[in-house]
């Protein structure tokens, strides 16, 4: 093999590794990427489950408590307890629509990511396809010098074996 092709066909394993490399890489990006969203889904879900649960709690507290009060004469004290009872349940229940807020948000940041990961990983294959495709054009060409080469050497035994047989019968 002449010095030129070894070197090319050198750097085309060389690239390759590199590149299977950075297809393992990618691959493993997006497997995290794709537990990331399994997880950001599941905590959105579970915020979801509990601002429900919360609501329908909250509500069914405020009824009671409002309910347990009719027929009865309430003064301001007990009038403000209740509306500060109300208010601490719709805190909680803003709470928990923040935190549903920010499950959602993580989710998009983890549809982002995986968005990111799949694009890496087919950037990685069409890569390696190309660098696998050059590999082969170069063995290839290899493998056609090669024949040439035994091509050339056999013309030229033969052309010797010619001449040889030529001197012996014209002797």
């Amino acid at each position: 093999m002449a010095e030129p092709d070894r070197l090319k066909l050198w750097q085309v394993t060389r690239l390759a590794r590199i590149q299977a490399f950075r297809e393992e890489e990618a691959s493993r990006e997006l497997t995290a990427a794709r537990q990331q969203l399994a997880q950001a889904q599941q905590q959105m879900a579970d915020a979801a489950a509990a601002y429900e649960k919360d609501v329908a709690k909250q509500a069914m507290a405020r009824h009671q408590r409002w309910q347990h009060c009719v027929g009865r004469e309430l003064n301001g004290a007990t009038v403000r307890a209740l509306h500060a009872e109300d208010n601490a349940g719709l805190a909680s229940i803003k709470q928990h629509a923040v935190t549903h807020k920010k499950a959602g948000q993580h989710t998009k940041q983890a549809e982002s990511v995986l968005k990111n990961a799949e694009h890496a990983l087919a950037h990685a294959r069409k890569t390696t396809a190309r660098r696998d495709k050059l590999k082969l054009q170069i063995q290839r060409e290899y493998r056609q010098h090669e024949r040439l080469r035994e091509e050339i050497l056999r013309d030229e035994h033969s052309q010797m074996l010619f001449v040889h047989r030529a001197e012996d019968h014209s002797v």
